[in-house]
């Protein structure tokens, strides 16, 4: 089973973040997957407002996800290409 979380950065920042933790504890489960589409750093700017500045963001955030796809944005057919490489 795949679910995919879209504009989870466009979320406010303490429901974005109990979402990952959710989705990282209670549906760790085999078969489940969650594709989450979203602009990282300003996920990481979630995690800043929520725990404080001096937190590392990204170190923070790495342990909810196993792969990072960095789509382009000029929205030239592109991403075929880079979606078949991956």
């Amino acid at each position: 089973m795949i679910f995919i979380v879209d504009e989870l950065d466009r979320c406010k920042p303490p429901f974005a973040l109990e979402l990952l933790e959710k989705i990282k504890h209670v549906f760790s489960v085999a078969g489940i997957h969650f594709i989450l589409v979203t602009h990282l750093t300003q996920l990481e700017t979630s995690v800043r407002y929520n725990y404080g500045t001096d937190i590392d963001a990204r170190t923070y955030l790495q342990k909810f996800y196993n792969l990072i796809a960095h789509l382009p944005g000029n929205g030239k057919y592109e991403n075929d290409r880079v979606i078949r490489n991956l």
